[in-house]
């Protein structure tokens, strides 16, 4: 009982292990949990900024297809007013309707410009479209004129053709610097994906090679730290249940490892130093075992020599003597 006592004072000496394997296991594996949700969140930021870019190479498309569109229907607009001053007949397509139509979509398109964002390319564009207004304008009231002149069978002035085709590649000019804005911007907001789709890829292979590193070292800090130190607690446990109470284990770490180890070599030196106690009671007792079979042969030899009742009568006088009494008896029993 003595031998429990002193092994569990021993082994509750627990400040030189104030480490908990649970406490840093857990505190690596909320750092990689956080790692995981930083990458998951810049990569779901940047998809969503690709998104936005996506969106944006959307509306400049269609954009573009409204920019090309009336440019199709200005074009046919002059090229039926120029077929009716060749041909010198009223154009069968309703040139009114045609210029009505061309200012409605016109008109769309503006809207469309003033609703959308505000980005640096808007007041390119919004001058521009202000152009464009007004070539259309001015290309219409021109057109009216001829297509009356042609309808009243007048001869049309070559100073309003060579006019009205001045206007159409005025118009054919504008069209396309404002084609080439919806191209710059389409092409910025590729870029940016693509730049963006980069990053992600990045993070992704440097998340990949960092993970595939912090399981190598997780893996060889774990058989060093656990694994390593069990094999040798499990040899070192295989010797002393054998009898070698000399066996000792480092206590390398300051976690529960460690304590272990610890308690393990203070369970040993206990049982080290239990077992000579055990074997210097064991040579006491045969020393003894020695000493009284030795004063019994001397007994032997000294009855044999002298008279037994000499000797008896001694012994009872030595006894009394050493009691103190006023008598003192031996009985014998054959």
């Amino acid at each position: 009982m003595d031998l429990l006592m002193r092994w569990r004072e021993e082994r509750g000496k627990g400040e030189a292990f104030p480490t908990r394997m649970a406490q840093r296991w857990g505190l690596a594996i909320g750092l990689a949990l956080f790692l995981v949700l930083l990458v998951g969140g810049i990569s779901i930021f940047l998809s969503t900024s690709i998104s936005r870019d996506t969106e944006v190479i959307e509306d400049e498309s269609g954009e573009m297809e409204h920019v090309n569109r009336l440019h199709i229907m200005t074009h046919h607009v002059v090229a039926v007013v120029q077929n009716a001053v060749v041909s010198g007949k009223v154009p069968p397509d309703d040139v009114e309707a045609m210029l009505e139509k061309l200012n409605r979509e016109v008109a769309k398109y503006l809207a469309g410009e003033l609703e959308g964002e505000d980005t640096p390319e808007r007041g390119a564009e919004l001058a521009i479209l202000k152009e464009i207004i007004g070539l259309t304008s001015r290309l219409g009231d021109l057109s009216r004129k001829i297509v009356g002149e042609v309808a009243l069978a007048r001869r049309v002035d070559l100073k309003a053709t060579d006019h009205l085709d001045k206007l159409w590649r005025l118009s054919h000019e504008k069209f396309e610097r404002m084609n080439r804005v919806h191209e710059a911007k389409m092409r910025g907001s590729m870029q940016m994906s693509h730049a963006k789709l980069k990053r992600i890829i990045g993070i992704y292979i440097a998340s990949a090679l960092l993970g595939g590193l912090s399981l190598i070292l997780g893996l060889v800090i774990f058989s060093k730290t656990i694994v390593l130190p069990i094999r040798r607690l499990a040899s070192a446990t295989v010797d002393v249940a054998a009898g070698d109470f000399s066996k000792r284990v480092a206590a390398a770490s300051k976690d529960e490892i460690g304590l272990l180890s610890h308690s393990f070599n203070v369970m040993a030196k206990r049982l080290e130093q239990h077992e000579h106690e055990l074997r210097g009671v064991q040579e006491e007792l045969a020393r003894k075992a020695r000493e009284t079979e030795a004063l019994y042969r001397v007994g032997m030899e000294i009855s044999a020599l002298l008279e037994l009742d000499k000797i008896l009568t001694s012994v009872v006088e030595k006894a009394r003597e050493l009691l103190g009494g006023e008598a003192a008896c031996l009985c014998l029993q054959d």
